[in-house]
């Protein structure tokens, strides 16, 4: 009995659950209802928030909401005619979640109809339209919002300075917008994707501009200064890199095509300072055409190709961070969704979630998706526990936790404190050996939510791990 017990505590703290592969669409858009369902989703707690591009009352987008089951489809708000707008042209780049706010562009609405950054409650009451772009300032924001220390951060493909598109900061209230940095041709132009914030840099890519003309991949501090080049794409090794990067000790990850009879593309390797640039693997005819961004999960990156796959219509991929193991572990047919443009995936409770831009039942209006199965592996490796034990305190919390050691354990150094949020990410990690029997973990600076700890001895044995949450 007690073993058993033990395997549903080690099962219920890591989230792993035994199951065969399993893809299930969750809602068929119908125009209606919306068109063109732009990635990524964002969850919390049981609640996914999306947006589509097109359709709803106005053909001009919707944001919605939907439970992680596929159950509750509600359309929070309706893009309409108190816009300039043209049909297709309202949300493309998916949702930024801040506390009880939901943060996104638009492509080309607006007053002016070259796009505005607005909020908007999750409930889909308050909504506000924080910036209209003029050119000047500006036009067609392309790429989801980063948030980090109340603001939010993004990328116009067009205006500024030279009409090659720009970086920008805003408030989340709207105020104190700032253009940090203007593309013209050899530092980048027209940038296709989203920032990354890597300790307090942003890094991104552009589609187009640099050496060659084939893109570009840069940093930058987060008040416009410290700008470097990182890499020029040059065709015969990628070019025209789309999507954003992933970030993952001192390197980044992303996706670049690939101008041969194919049009395929590499996925690609670099540190942060820009050295050691490498093609880790080369996409073929078979899993083609990857123009979204890659999500990293223990180890592992996922991706969605937005062609290839026995029906050309798109496929999801698995590869580490070497290159090696890629593997093609779905692929899609127009039942089930094709058209993955701009696709990136959310990894939540060991299951992948997604939009398809088109596909389904009414064929040309687009899906919401979930996948899960042994290739979705777990969010932290396991570790064997040793005796004793690990309390945390208060729990739930307002973000600094008390841990105490009890037992025999309080006689061991321990060398590591990780934190992981529910995409499997490192937000916290302590790697000062600890000689005392109680230590804080601060994560203050984290939104609220479900978050797993780990705490590692000196020789690699794992004390304790559980469950944090923070309610603020």
């Amino acid at each position: 009995m007690k073993k058993k017990y033990l395997l549903f505590l080690i099962l219920w703290l890591t989230g792993l659950e035994t199951a065969s592969a399993q893809f299930t669409d969750l809602h068929n858009f119908n125009d209606t209802s919306g068109s063109g369902p732009s990635s990524p989703l964002v969850i919390s707690g049981k609640t996914m928030f999306g947006a589509t591009s097109g359709g709803g009352l106005y053909a001009n987008g919707i944001i919605y909401s939907i439970d992680t089951n596929g159950n509750n489809f509600k359309v929070l708000y309706t893009f309409d005619s108190t816009f300039s707008y043209s049909v297709n042209s309202g949300p493309v780049c998916g949702l930024t979640l801040v506390g009880n706010k939901l943060y996104g562009t638009t492509y080309q609405l607006g007053s002016l109809g070259n796009g505005n950054i607005f909020s908007i409650d999750t409930d889909g009451t308050n909504y506000k339209d924080l910036l209209d772009f003029n050119i000047t300032n500006g036009q067609m924001p392309n790429g989801y919002l980063v948030y980090s220390f109340g603001k939010l951060y993004g990328m116009t493909f067009q205006g500024g300075a030279h009409n090659g598109g720009l970086v920008f900061s805003i408030d989340t209230n709207g105020n104190n917008y700032k253009d940090l940095l203007d593309f013209g041709g050899a530092n980048g132009l027209s940038p296709q994707g989203s920032l990354t914030i890597y300790n307090n840099k942003l890094y991104g890519p552009t589609q187009d501009g640099g050496a060659y003309g084939y893109g570009t991949l840069f940093s930058l501090d987060t008040d416009g200064t410290g700008y470097k080049k990182l890499h020029d794409f040059n065709d015969t090794t990628g070019a025209n890199p789309a999507g954003g990067l992933v970030a993952l000790n001192n390197k980044l990850y992303g996706i670049a095509e690939w101008k041969d009879i194919f049009y395929a593309g590499y996925i690609f390797a670099i540190d942060t300072d820009g050295s050691n640039y490498k093609n880790i693997h080369r996409l073929n005819d078979t899993d083609a055409d990857m123009n979204g961004s890659l999500i990293y999960n223990n180890g592992t990156l996922y991706g969605m190709a937005t062609a290839g796959g026995i029906y050309s219509s798109g496929e999801l991929i698995s590869l580490d961070t070497t290159g090696s193991s890629f593997k093609e572990f779905f692929t899609f047919n127009d039942t089930d969704g094709f058209n993955l443009e701009n696709g990136k995936l959310t990894f939540y409770n060991n299951t992948l979630y997604g939009v398809a831009y088109q596909g389904g039942p009414y064929q040309y209006y687009g899906l919401v998706f979930k996948f899960r199965n042994s290739e979705v592996s777990t969010s932290v490796k396991e570790l064997k526990p040793t005796a004793g034990a690990i309390s945390v305190y208060p729990n739930p919390g307002n973000g600094v936790f008390t841990a105490s050691i009890s037992g025999s354990n309080t006689q061991e150094e321990i060398t590591n404190v990780e934190v992981y949020n529910i995409l499997g990410e490192k937000v916290y990690a302590n790697q000062t050996v600890i000689h005392t029997s109680q230590f804080l973990i601060n994560l203050s600076s984290q939104p609220n939510g479900v978050y797993l700890y780990r705490i590692i001895a000196k020789n690699g044995d794992l004390l304790g791990e559980g469950k944090l949450i923070i309610r603020k």
